[in-house]
């Protein structure tokens, strides 16, 4: 008796972007079919010919046109940034993900909302409007922009604690061999000022 057995993904939008080669791509892009945002967004609804769904083989014929310059303008490219990382499962066994599904539909009514209340009841100039929303943007660029730098220091603390152990190991094998005191003494010395700059570089 065989089994036949069919692999699909379940993540979250930016995990799918990651696989199928379309990391940081405009959100606008559909990740499943090739509809540019002006298509899937219309409220008479998509003709049946702006429905083809994407498959591996198209993203990579994509990618290859790009590479060869015959794909410059974003709503040609249809935000195609790579190669699939996962080429061994079709695009259709990416399961949707239904809370990032819900979670835009409320972001989207609660943005309706507040355009409501903006232009009848608190009634915002459209100079106080641009400033509340650079706010928010300034904000999450902030936001991002501190993770990064922790990222950075994590990544630069880690280097520098590799570079002092070599350093130590280096020492190790000199006092090793047959040195004065002296420069026994000023290798000791040494040792105990990298042993400071880890546990300094350890407490940061």
């Amino acid at each position: 008796m065989q089994c036949r057995n069919s692999s699909i993904v379940v993540g979250n939008l930016k995990f799918y972007a990651q696989m199928l080669g379309r990391d940081n791509m405009s959100g606008s892009w559909f990740m499943w079919c090739q509809m540019a945002p002006n298509q899937w967004n219309r409220e008479d609804g998509v003709p049946l010919e702006h429905q083809e769904e994407w498959t591996i083989d198209e993203l990579k014929a994509q990618k290859i046109l790009v590479l060869e310059g015959r794909l410059k303008k974003p709503v040609k490219i249809h935000g195609v940034v790579d190669f699939p990382l996962w080429d061994f499962i079709p695009v259709s066994n990416y399961i949707y993900p239904v809370l990032h599904g819900e979670i835009g539909l409320v972001n989207n009514a609660l943005d309706a909302f507040i355009d409501i209340i903006d232009d009848n009841i608190k009634v915002l100039t459209d100079e106080e409007k641009t400033f509340r929303n650079t706010t928010i943007f300034a904000d999450a660029a902030w936001e991002t922009a501190a993770d990064e730098l922790k990222h950075f220091k994590d990544e630069r603390s880690l280097v520098d604690i590799r570079f002092y152990e070599v350093l130590k190991s280096d020492i190790k094998d000199r006092l090793k061999e047959e040195i004065t005191q002296d420069e026994k003494t000023e290798l000791l010395h040494e040792m105990q000022e990298i042993q400071q700059a880890v546990l300094d570089i350890k407490a940061q």
